[in-house]
């Protein structure tokens, strides 16, 4: 008879978890850094939220506004591009729904 073994996502080495972070959205990004600790120390790197930077309008037109630190982290240790990002997104969600003065 087979044994099977459960994996987890929380299980993947972090190349992989890399790999996979290229494919992903700013949503799905910001999810998975907020839930999964191991997934946040990966995608706590400039590499993937520059381009979000570079290229917004690509991201910020079809992104949910989710902003700041959660709630007892330490915003300090967010990568400066995920702090940059963050910024130039709620700019975006500010302006696009008129608030501004």
């Amino acid at each position: 008879m087979e044994s099977t073994v459960a994996v987890s996502i929380q299980d993947l080495p972090p190349e992989i978890i890399e790999i996979i972070a290229t494919y992903l959205g700013s949503d799905d990004l910001h999810s998975c850094f907020s839930v999964f600790r191991d997934w946040e120390r990966n995608l706590n790197s400039n590499k993937f939220w520059r381009k979000l930077c570079v290229y917004p309008e690509k991201y910020f037109k079809t992104a949910g506004c989710t902003l700041g630190s959660r709630g007892n982290k330490d915003y300090e240790e967010v990568c400066f591009w995920k702090k940059s990002y963050d910024r130039q997104k709620l700019l975006w969600e500010n302006w696009s729904k008129g608030r501004f003065t």
